[in-house]
């Protein structure tokens, strides 16, 4: 952004910021799941919603400062907590509680999408057979659901691209990290420092002497300062009152 110079979309009077359109991406998110049952929507609607959340998130240090600072230092950190919290927060909803016989009932129906589509892989097969063999048997649709499955025609085996085969590999790795008793604390633990850090930071920069000329500047289209040999130019869109040395002209004395 530094070297676009900031980009704006809203022209001189107006400004849209990019958390407008995180939201709208969210909000473009929830229509997709609302309208459409297939596996493809969901993948589709996990991205865009995640580059809505990514969009919303990255103006925090707008939000969580008096001077609307975008560049507020432990911003970074607070972001990274929000997606490890997010992270941990599901991770504990699926270790806290099993499943019930129903709720395993509920995910073989899902995985008869791909029966109806002719895309059932042999991995979905044997995952929809594990599903069943947890739920009720006395449920009338646990045989007829059995035998649908096990008599499906299944998809022509396809090799996994790079991608996939990437994305499976970090899956697993992630898998037996998670599983280590000190992993949740330790993570929470990484960035609750680099937040303390990065607000001790922010405070020394704070309570920082000016040097001799420093000039403190309240405008409205003034953000911060940064050194270009002997002059120094702003650059910003919001009102802070901590640009310093900065030629400006003098009128009206």
């Amino acid at each position: 952004m530094d070297l676009t110079g900031y980009p704006q979309l809203g022209g001189r009077s107006l400004h849209i910021a990019h958390m407008l359109w995180g939201g709208l991406l969210m909000l473009a998110a929830l229509i997709i799941l609302l309208a459409f049952l297939t596996k493809a929507a969901q993948r589709t609607a996990a991205l865009v919603g995640g580059a809505g959340f990514g969009l919303f998130i990255d103006e925090i240090g707008k939000f969580v400062t008096r001077d609307h600072n975008y560049f507020f230092p432990p911003a970074p950190a607070l972001i990274y907590a929000a997606f490890i919290l997010t992270l941990l927060a599901v991770h504990a909803i699926r270790a806290a509680r099993g499943y019930s016989q129903q709720e395993y009932l509920l995910n073989a129906l899902r995985q008869m999408e791909e029966v109806v589509l002719h895309d059932l892989t042999e991995e979905e097969r044997d995952r929809a057979l594990w599903y069943l063999e947890r739920s009720d048997p006395s449920h009338p649709l646990v045989p007829a659901l059995r035998q649908l499955v096990e008599q499906a025609a299944l998809a022509a085996p396809r090799r996994p691209s790079w991608f996939a085969r990437t994305k499976r590999t970090l899956a697993a790795a992630y898998r037996r990290l998670s599983r280590l008793p000190g992993f949740p604390a330790g993570v929470v633990a990484f960035f609750l420092v680099q937040l303390g850090a990065s607000m001790f930071w922010e405070r020394l920069q704070g309570t920082r002497v000016p040097g001799p000329g420093a000039v403190r500047l309240a405008h409205p289209h003034i953000h911060r300062c940064r050194p270009t040999g002997f002059l120094h130019r702003c650059r910003g869109v919001h009102p802070v009152e901590d640009c310093a040395h900065a030629p400006i002209p003098a009128r009206g004395v």
